[in-house]
């Protein structure tokens, strides 16, 4: 069996394990493209003395520059996995918190995996971390999670840090997932 294991978000990864194997087969960072925001533009034809005012105002602030999820990178990764064999994705099902803002964004980036799944036919599961963490017998801190998969990838460790040896728990929350839809998702006939 082979799983797609997903965490959502703009920093977000996709891992693709080979449970027969016993093994990753590739880990790929949430594909991005980066807008640019805060310099709205106001045009008025009823008003254009104040349209100019305001945006002579706007042009002193300073753009902000933010990633977006690419929906075709998306689609691309998960078309790529469902060619080398995925028969299930495993996505990380994360809530709203109190006082937590970028969940619009979060939601939508969750919505295009789902739909990215969905278009190239191929079965997900939506995991509460609780869960996984639980049975793959993690601790909750994200940071926790390298050191796990370190553990349980011993041969694979190059996936989960970057080449200046920065951790990237992101990577391995992916890579546990995928291993935790193989070994429990299956036997509940989710695949």
């Amino acid at each position: 069996m082979i799983v797609l294991g997903v965490d959502p978000g703009n920093e977000g990864a996709f891992a693709l394990y080979d449970h027969r194997r016993r093994e990753l087969i590739g880990v790929w960072d949430m594909p991005t493209y980066k807008v640019t925001v805060g310099k709205p533009r106001v045009i008025s034809r009823t008003k254009p003395a104040l349209a100019k005012a305001v945006n002579a105002e706007h042009a002193t602030m300073k753009a902000k520059s933010r990633n977006k999820i690419d929906p075709v990178g998306v689609l691309e990764i998960v078309r790529f996995c469902k060619d080398q064999g995925a028969t299930l994705a495993v996505i990380e099902d994360v809530g709203a918190r109190p006082g937590q803002s970028g969940m619009f964004v979060f939601g939508l980036g969750c919505g295009l995996i789902q739909m990215a799944c969905v278009a190239e036919e191929l079965n997900y599961e939506l995991v509460r971390p609780q869960a996984w963490k639980k049975a793959m017998k993690s601790d909750a801190d994200k940071t926790a999670q390298v050191p796990r998969a370190n553990l349980i990838f011993s041969g694979q460790r190059h996936f989960f840090t970057t080449k200046r040896g920065t951790d990237r728990p992101d990577r391995a929350e992916a890579a546990l997932m995928a291993r935790y839809g193989a070994e429990f998702l299956s036997e509940r006939g989710a695949a």
